[in-house]
């Protein structure tokens, strides 16, 4: 997939909706963006106690 980007953040204990707002406070999507490329952001939140993936966000960018 050439033109596409994927954007991940990651947290412990911590929601999916806070990865996505970290990403786009931080303005990571707008570093790595290349011209004519398709991105999305991906939030994803490991629950420490279950040792799992709590839940994950995606937003297209």
């Amino acid at each position: 997939m050439p033109k596409a980007v994927f954007i991940f953040e990651f947290k412990i204990n911590k929601t999916a909706e806070e990865a996505i707002a970290q990403i786009k406070s931080l303005q990571y999507h707008l570093r790595f963006a290349q011209k004519d490329s398709n991105g999305t952001i991906i939030g994803v939140s490991f629950d420490i106690e279950n040792r799992c993936v709590g839940d994950w966000k995606t937003e297209l960018v």
